[in-house]
């Protein structure tokens, strides 16, 4: 499969995913390559239902570049923003958790960016695209719902040391 078919087919992917988002959550976009300088765009979404206290995190949803034009497994990323401030955070804390919730979590990581100021969960997951677009596309939902799934059970904690 060319490369070009394969944007295309992770440009409507992420398309698709968006209006899903959009039907269960209000703030979903679809921002395409030209804008978003990711091959075949990205979607980006406000989850507003996230742990005890129904936190907002912001997400953003996309494939990461192929290495080369002959890979034949491509990254699908899910990276969630829990925080963008971490000016009153307890920095040691915060990290201790984040290592905590690593070691019990099944996959992704939770990732304390001190140079930009932000508590961040990334979870990427590879896939074929010799596989049916459903078949991808349903892999698509699975990585989102485990990201959202880890993140709801730790959020809440996450945030009072991220936030102070």
């Amino acid at each position: 499969m060319g490369k070009d078919n394969v944007l295309q087919i992770r440009a409507r992917l992420l398309e698709q995913l968006k209006d899903d988002l959009t039907e269960d959550y209000t703030a979903a976009e679809y921002i395409p390559e030209e804008e978003s300088g990711i091959p075949a765009g990205e979607v980006t979404v406000m989850f507003d239902t996230l742990g005890i206290n129904s936190n907002d995190i912001f997400g953003e949803i996309f494939f990461l570049p192929d290495a080369d034009d002959a890979a034949a497994v491509s990254y699908f990323e899910c990276v969630l923003l829990i925080s963008d401030t971490l000016d009153n955070a307890d920095m040691p804390a915060l990290s201790a958790e984040c290592v905590k919730q690593n070691n019990a979590s099944p996959a992704g990581y939770f990732y304390v960016d001190e140079e930009n100021g932000r508590l961040l969960y990334k979870l990427g997951v590879p896939v074929s695209f010799d596989s049916e677009e459903t078949a991808v596309y349903k892999e698509m939902n699975m990585a989102v719902g485990c990201a959202l799934s880890i993140v709801d059970r730790s959020v809440d904690e996450l945030i009072v040391l991220a936030e102070g």
